[in-house]
């Protein structure tokens, strides 16, 4: 009945298609490593050329553990093939990513910006020095709303890769805290202004909600403390265990479409638990 009104139904199983993930935390934490490891056959496109020494090191040591195929984001390259430009590399990945899904001839499941809070940080330091004189207000300084305006332009560019090609899209990113209604005039002062979630460049906060908006799972990745024994007995010890947690509260963005996760999964690569195990729990063909 639906399809006699004209319109392309789409007849396509919703379980069929790959997620787009985010993924953040602090530095060291393992986000890289875990990114790689659950989609090794994505394109990886990095902010610099060590960023997967240490899965790298782990296939070594685990025949038949694959490191994606990289594109490294950094001053050298972006120097040498893009023209020194930053943007013109992100968009050049992106035309190129889209034109090869388009044609039927990407060899990837898949493409991971990692770390996407730092190549974001580029593209909008790039912006800011306006070398195409576009930028300028009527008293000649830099409007900086215009700026955030382009920048959240490539942005959103970038985050409809999913939607444009129906592939993975993965987003590794540091963390920026909660943000805190400091206004002392303001009804709300005390409350949250802004959740946590993965950093974006000052003034960005909305793109914090955008980019956690499109994507089908936002975990965050911590390093968890237990302590045990007895102090006084000089028996205490510290057990450190790395968690995803995974809903959404009062101050940071997370969330699974799916069921079958709990609000805070143990990481443990001995025990097979890990980003892949967990989005196969929810549901996601990986």
């Amino acid at each position: 009945m639906a399809a006699s009104i004209g319109l392309p139904l789409d007849k396509s199983s919703v379980l069929d298609l790959p997620p787009s993930v985010v993924l953040y935390g602090p530095p060291g934490v393992g986000k890289s490593f875990e990114m790689g490891r659950a989609f090794p056959n994505v394109l990886y496109v990095q902010s610099s050329p060590s960023i997967l020494h240490a899965l790298a090191h782990y296939a070594t040591l685990h025949p038949g553990v694959k490191v994606p195929d990289r594109v490294t984001l950094d001053e050298k390259t972006v120097a040498e093939h893009f023209g020194g430009s930053y943007i013109g590399a992100i968009l050049a990945v992106v035309e190129k990513f889209v034109t090869a899904c388009d044609a039927g001839t990407c060899p990837y499941e898949g493409i991971v910006f990692d770390e996407w809070n730092t190549l974001s940080e580029r593209i909008f330091a790039e912006l800011k020095t306006d070398p195409w004189g576009k930028f300028k207000g009527r008293s000649g300084a830099i409007n900086i709303f215009a700026v955030m305006d382009a920048f959240k332009t490539i942005h959103r560019s970038v985050l409809s890769l999913a939607r444009r090609t129906r592939k993975v899209v993965g987003f590794v990113s540091h963390y920026q805290t909660p943000k805190l209604d400091e206004d002392e005039n303001s009804p709300t002062k005390g409350s949250i202004k802004w959740l946590g979630g993965p950093k974006m460049p000052m003034g960005l906060s909305d793109q914090v909600v955008e980019i956690c908006a499109e994507a089908d799972v936002v975990l965050q990745l911590m390093v968890k403390e237990q302590k045990t024994g007895d102090l006084m007995a000089g028996t205490a010890s510290v057990n450190q265990q790395r968690v995803f947690l995974t809903s959404l509260d009062s101050k940071w963005f997370r969330k699974v479409r799916g069921f079958g996760v709990e609000a805070e999964e143990v990481l443990d690569v001995k025990q097979g638990k890990g980003l892949r195990e967990l989005l196969v729990r929810a549901g996601f063909p990986v």
